[in-house]
């Protein structure tokens, strides 16, 4: 297999990236990342268990529907106005990074007078800060 090479500038990027993600991640209460990775983890396991019911069904049966509204209310009816309802499962990793960590919303995050990020509330299940 081939080694891919990066050129100098594009491993000075990278090194740039890394340092400043460690930076921010020191930003971070402990607790309060270690409940978010670990909610992370049970939302991609929901995620991919969707897409294998839709991909397995070719559509969203309604008692999967049913769960969606539970969990991820706004979701289905976003997903509903879809003229492709096979890629359900594609579009759920993203509403839900979105919606249950705000990782879309970094904006809200810098407009509140504490300086706390906020979850929103929309996915029931999401890490709260």
């Amino acid at each position: 297999m081939k080694t891919v090479e990066f050129s100098k500038l594009e491993r000075r990027v990278g090194h740039i990236a890394s340092r400043r993600a460690r930076l921010q991640l020191m930003q971070v209460p402990w607790d309060r990342f270690h409940r978010a990775y670990e909610e992370y983890i049970h939302w991609q396991a929901f995620t991919f268990w969707a897409r294998a019911v839709v991909e397995s069904e070719g559509c969203a049966p309604s008692w999967l529907k049913a769960i969606l509204r539970k969990r991820c209310p706004g979701f289905a009816e976003e997903a509903a106005r879809s003229n492709k309802p096979e890629l359900l499962g594609l579009q759920l990793l993203p509403w839900i990074h979105n919606q249950a960590f705000g990782i879309g919303n970094i904006v809200k995050m810098n407009g509140r007078k504490d300086g706390q990020p906020q979850a929103p509330p929309l996915c029931s299940g999401g890490v709260q800060p």
